[in-house]
């Protein structure tokens, strides 16, 4: 029979062992998951990017040729009039959120957005037709002052209903072409906390030439305390779309065979 001694000796022994085994097998996973989220494998990402590369369908809308590259070949200026009336005690200030995006959208390669200042006017018809002080305006107007816009016919009837929409509450203006230069994101001040997050997210995604969705979005981007910013699939996508390689109505067709040559140009695939 051992002592005791011995035993509280064996079983901190054994103890010690397991937590030294537990460490080495938690280590390894850490390096396994960290390895994928740094590198994405090349299938998820040319499965992203025919996901969300290929939003437009030529000048003529759906019943035109597509669906084809849209893009910016120009650096993009933004001009910001007016915000969101209401805000949760727990959510990011409009102008705060707003250029956390327009950061995470200038580092992507190929693609330089830089703020700048509208002029002091309430001429919002102005501010919505003239590209001459930015190419992209995001307006945050009130749904009287959008009613206005629709009476004459400046907003498109389809755009005034995405407008209407409380679910909605923005629409996009001057996207539809394959080579982006004069774009509006239109925000009604009213509209719920779901719905700004929807027109930042996805509206600013859109002006951008990117057809992201709620389906798409999480393998898109990511959000933490310290801001937002992309998945690094997202990226390589986002860059993709810029690549200089490609131009503005490219149809999918000519572009996704090319696709596997540039992976492997940046590495993610080894050619044997």
């Amino acid at each position: 029979m051992h002592s005791p001694g011995y035993i509280m000796f064996r079983n901190v022994a054994f103890l010690t062992v397991g937590l030294i085994l537990g460490m080495f097998v938690l280590a390894w996973f850490s390096a396994v998951g960290g390895r994928h989220q740094g590198s994405p494998e090349p299938e998820q990402v040319m499965r992203l990017f025919d996901s969300v590369a290929f939003s437009g369908f030529g000048e003529q809308g759906p019943t035109g040729q597509g669906p084809v590259l849209r893009r910016w070949t120009v650096p993009v200026t933004v001009g910001v009039r007016g915000q969101p009336l209401g805000r949760d005690d727990d959510e990011r200030p409009w102008a705060m959120a707003l250029r956390e995006y327009i950061t995470a959208w200038n580092s992507v390669r190929g693609l330089s957005l830089s703020v700048v200042d509208l002029p002091a006017t309430e001429n919002s018809r102005h501010l919505l037709e003239d590209p001459s002080d930015a190419s992209l305006r995001i307006l945050v107007l009130s749904e009287q002052v959008l009613a206005d816009l629709a009476f004459q016919n400046v907003i498109p009837r389809t755009h005034v209903a995405e407008l209407a929409d409380r679910r909605r509450g923005c629409t996009v203006l001057g996207a539809e072409g394959p080579a982006l230069s004069n774009v509006v994101l239109l925000v009604r001040d009213d509209v719920g906390r779901s719905a700004r997050a929807t027109c930042l997210g996805y509206g600013l995604a859109k002006a951008l030439g990117f057809g992201i969705d709620a389906r798409t979005a999480s393998d898109v981007f990511r959000s933490r305390s310290d801001g937002l910013g992309f998945l690094p699939a997202g990226r390589m996508v986002a860059e993709l779309v810029y690549d200089p390689a490609f131009v503005p109505g490219q149809p999918r067709h000519d572009v996704l065979p090319l696709i596997p040559e540039l992976l492997e140009q940046r590495g993610m695939i080894d050619h044997e």
